[in-house]
């Protein structure tokens, strides 16, 4: 029985607590950028139902159909030059508002079909734009061994190089993403971001035979159980577990409590995703490559990309990745070596 022929009693209604309870459930169902994503759609078609005059009760959720779907992304993306990737996120906003007043999904017909012509101009957009997505480049293992080098000879200091060459050992060989292991701003929360804690090494004997890394929460972690990574030594000279030690040993002597980010800023905030990126991007500029094209994600994309070129097999490079599925075969930049060897042995 729906909610029409069944209607929620005024009581229910009118509670302030509950309904304020409903919307936190809701809202943390969505990640934090998802959330303000959606909220930045909703201003956009609150303003637009504004200049044009459509007004409804209450004011937050304006009279929506069709054709005024229609007008609001051909104005988006005519005079607000926004992207259609934008102007989809801004549809799944308003969609997730009107469902959270209890009305129905503006972007499906009554007998719950999409709205044809709205997926038509919508496509129509997406082909008048083409794809302006910018590449992401991989962070092999050679331009891995090059960042390093790079640190060691001393760029912005003893601790900060240290600290660089940490993370970056630890995203390469983990096949982390940024937010895994970098705040995404100045707040940390020990419960969802990396602590000194959360590094255990485990011994064999008088040596260390691994790192255990708990990461509390990642971008499909949506329930946040967390995973434990293990780092095992590579006996070379860009080795994980030997190096991420070294730093280890430098918070412990800074007297880091067990809750204290494991990558911390002189300035005593966490390495955020901005600070990561900048100082990532000034070393690829001192190794001559384009640091545009690199972000935090290329040392997962480098990693799988590196993997794939020494043979590992693919039930390998999807466990050390953590896939779930063969998506991980986007994420392999096939080398050029790889491609002029494929042409010899067509010969062969």
């Amino acid at each position: 029985m729906n909610s029409r022929t069944n209607p929620v009693p005024n009581s229910l209604r009118s509670d302030v607590q509950l309904n304020q309870a409903v919307m936190a459930c809701h809202q943390a169902s969505l990640g934090k950028r998802t959330v303000g994503s959606y909220s930045t759609g909703v201003r956009a078609w609150l303003r637009f139902t504004a200049m044009f005059g459509i007004q409804g009760q209450p004011a937050i959720y304006p009279p929506i159909s069709e054709d005024s779907l229609v007008y609001f992304v051909v104005h988006s993306a005519t005079y607000f030059h926004l992207k259609y990737s934008t102007i989809k996120v801004y549809l799944a906003g308003i969609r997730n508002h009107y469902i959270l007043g209890g009305l129905p999904n503006p972007l499906v017909t009554g007998n719950g079909q999409t709205h044809l012509r709205l997926n038509h101009v919508l496509r129509g957009i997406h082909r008048l734009q083409g794809s302006s997505t910018r590449p992401r480049l991989p962070i092999t293992f050679d331009i891995l061994k090059g960042l390093c080098e790079l640190l060691r000879k001393g760029v912005f200091g003893p601790y900060f190089d240290l600290m660089l060459e940490a993370a970056f050992l630890l995203a390469f060989f983990g096949f982390l993403r940024c937010s895994e292991f970098a705040c995404t701003t100045n707040s940390f929360n020990p419960n969802l971001n990396l602590c000194v804690r959360d590094v255990k090494v485990v011994t064999r004997g008088e040596h260390i035979d691994h790192l255990s890394i708990n990461i509390r929460t990642s971008k499909t972690d949506q329930f946040r159980r967390g995973f434990d990574l293990r780092l095992f030594p590579t006996n070379t000279s860009l080795c994980p577990v030997s190096t991420l030690y070294r730093f280890l040993t430098v918070r412990r002597e800074m007297n880091a409590a067990q809750s204290e980010p494991l990558f911390l800023l002189p300035e005593r905030i966490p390495l955020n995703r901005r600070v990561f990126t900048t100082s990532l991007r000034s070393l690829l500029t001192r190794l001559r490559l384009e640091p545009q094209y690199f972000a935090g994600h290329s040392f997962r994309i480098g990693a799988a990309t590196t993997a794939a070129s020494v043979h590992l097999p693919d039930h390998l490079i999807q466990t050390l990745g953590r896939w779930s599925s063969d998506c991980y075969r986007i994420y392999i930049r096939t080398p050029e070596k790889l491609l002029r060897y494929a042409f010899t042995a067509l010969t062969t």
